[in-house]
């Protein structure tokens, strides 16, 4: 056998021992969630509905055999918030829970099925910049990663799905600073070059670089903390937990 065949089997051997998403994750999840203490981090509140104006679904899922988290790039057509990276969801309908707002615009935004999430748990609500609401990300599970081929994108508020790796997150995050006159905080940042499309809108332009920040940023940066804390250890310098 030749260097190059050694090598081979050694990255096919890495890829098929690599750690899938599944009840082992979602127990290690659950139990990382429930043992949280409280936040003295201005941007984060408890995470109870009656307090939360907008909610976004935070979907896991495993493509190509690297366990990954699926994000959108809003349509540049938008009048706020135009191009950004974030995560399907919006405002609460009167008498909606969470859990519900984010399911219900996750199916309109991007066709994705509420029987095709398996829904984990919510983090910590984070305030918007401007302080006037607050947003409740829900983590959910997409068992079939084929879901992702049969998508319905509702072009009028979406340009793109796609999902990042989670090792590339890891490996990506970086960090930025706020000040005000009343506060100030360090927020995570992620820049990655290594990401799947499963849709753009035609004639649309998808930079090579997709970048999550702000609010997306806080959201994601909590999960991947009770996901793999033994490997994602991003000194936040002001702690979310």
């Amino acid at each position: 056998m030749n260097y190059g065949q050694c090598n081979q089997r050694n990255l096919i051997k890495l890829i098929w021992t690599k750690r899938k998403f599944g009840s082992e994750t979602k127990n290690r999840f659950l139990k990382k969630l429930a043992s949280v203490p409280p936040s003295k981090h201005p941007r984060l509140v408890s995470d109870n509905d009656s307090n939360a104006a907008m909610s976004v679904l935070i979907p896991l899922v495993n493509v190509d055999g690297r366990d990954s988290v699926l994000l959108t790039k809003r349509s540049i057509h938008l009048r706020s918030h135009r191009g950004e990276v974030c995560f399907p969801g919006g405002r609460m309908d009167p008498g909606e829970t969470t859990t519900e707002t984010a399911l219900r615009e996750t199916q309109e935004e991007i066709g994705l099925e509420s029987k095709d999430i398996e829904i984990w748990g919510h983090l910590k609500s984070v305030v918007r910049r401007q302080a006037d609401f607050v947003v409740t990300p829900i983590v959910g599970y997409i068992p079939d990663e084929r879901v992702l081929d049969r998508l319905i994108v509702n072009s009028d508020e979406v340009q793109a799905v796609f999902t990042i790796p989670l090792d590339e997150l890891h490996k990506t995050a970086g960090l930025t600073k706020f000040k005000s006159k009343r506060m100030k905080y360090t927020l995570p940042t992620f820049d990655s070059t290594q990401f799947k499309i499963h849709h753009n809108a035609e004639n649309e332009y998808l930079h090579s670089n997709q970048r999550v920040w702000g609010l997306s940023a806080v959201m994601l940066h909590q999960a991947l903390t009770l996901l793999n804390p033994e490997v994602y250890k991003h000194d936040m310098i002001v702690k979310f937990f």
